[in-house]
């Protein structure tokens, strides 16, 4: 994983959550898929443009147990 990627947490998969602290991209969450982490244009997908945004927008997974 770069070093400008801060990981916060991980999904199910082991792939991380992180922030982006690159001057350009300060506060852009991403999630770091390492099934592709030869290849960064693949591994690195951008999902806010802010931790804020990011909680805001997270959505409870309802299962019927």
């Amino acid at each position: 994983m770069p070093n400008y990627l801060v990981p916060f947490a991980s999904d199910a998969g082991g792939d991380c959550f992180c922030i982006d602290i690159r001057e350009d991209k300060f506060g852009q969450v991403v999630l770091f898929d390492f099934e592709y982490f030869d290849d960064l244009s693949k591994a690195i997908v951008f999902l806010s443009s802010s931790f804020s945004d990011f909680i805001l927008n997270l959505k409870k997974e309802c299962q019927d147990i």
